[in-house]
């Protein structure tokens, strides 16, 4: 079964999901998009947060200090766990029957969740088909990034501008958990800091618009780029030391506190790891040239 359990906290939203891999329990903080095994009766996200776990059915309610929501949502991240596990490979189908009986819920509140990672592009629906895990070409990645990096910059450097320490700190301890990563098998980890990475650094920009966008074209990005690729390539490892190499690069030039040194710093480290790790022809030039200094301005 799966409990539709969503609790707002301190910007942190909770889930608990019964019917992931078994009958195991794990709890899921949305607003960082991780997950992890937890004691049935609390919840906490990877920064250390914690909430008490309520039941309730698929309309939306408040209790205490907890907004609780729907199950076509938590049924979404059961989903999404199952394609970052590697349980739901590239190219597989959604068997609805299958996957409603395993979470508890009616096709009609599956269908919703799936329309939800179709939104993510985690999922593509073909007519007359069905609905299949999406599956990324390089040439996908390539014009992916065409958009995302260009706006990131911008976002880069309104957050060196807007820095505190505070800020500073949160950012160093993800990059260090990433690199804490970087010689096992723990994609999830991974990922997990990757996402929360960017995301705070969307956060300091400051600007709610541009956060949407960047949450929009880049979520498949961070599922794909690891899913498949790792723990088991015969490069993982190698690939993991670059990820982890890419966002120091990223965070040394935030540190600056110069909003065009961190974006050129943004630019070059990404451009190089996408270019190096996928065979891309992107270019600094061709990335900048789409954001002007005025962009940056607060």
């Amino acid at each position: 079964m799966l409990d539709d359990v969503r609790g707002r906290s301190n910007g942190h939203v909770w889930i608990a999901l019964d019917g992931l891999r078994g009958r195991s329990k794990t709890g899921a903080c949305w607003h960082c998009a991780t997950a992890e095994r937890n004691d049935p009766e609390s919840l906490r996200c990877i920064n250390g947060n914690t909430g008490s776990r309520v039941k309730q059915t698929s309309t939306q309610r408040t209790v205490g200090n907890f907004t609780l929501q729907t199950a076509p949502q938590a049924a979404a991240q059961a989903l999404r766990e199952a394609i970052i596990s590697g349980e739901l490979k590239r190219g597989d189908r959604i068997l609805e029957q299958k996957w409603s009986m395993r979470l508890g819920i009616g096709q009609p509140t599956l269908r919703e969740a799936m329309r939800e990672l179709e939104h993510q592009g985690l999922l593509r629906k073909l007519p007359q088909r069905g609905t299949y895990v999406a599956e990324l070409s390089p040439e996908d990645y390539r014009t992916i990034l065409e958009v995302r990096i260009p706006l990131e910059s911008v976002a880069i450097g309104r957050a060196a501008r807007r820095l505190t320490p505070e800020c500073e700190r949160e950012l160093t301890e993800l990059v260090t958990a990433m690199a804490g990563t970087g010689h096992d098998t723990n994609v999830k980890q991974f990922h997990d800091c990757d996402v929360l990475f960017h995301r705070k650094l969307w956060q300091m920009a400051g600007n709610a618009y541009l956060q949407d966008v960047l949450e929009m074209v880049t979520f498949r990005l961070f599922v794909f780029s690891v899913v498949g690729r790792w723990p088991d390539a015969p490069n993982a490892a190698r690939e993991r030391i670059a990820a982890v190499e890419q966002h120091r690069g990223i965070l040394k030039g935030v540190l600056t506190g110069n909003p065009q040194k961190a974006r050129a710093a943004f630019v070059s480290h990404t451009v190089k790891y996408w270019n190096t790790q996928y065979g891309l022809d992107l270019t600094e030039i061709d990335m900048l040239s789409g954001c002007s200094d005025e962009n940056l301005a607060v």
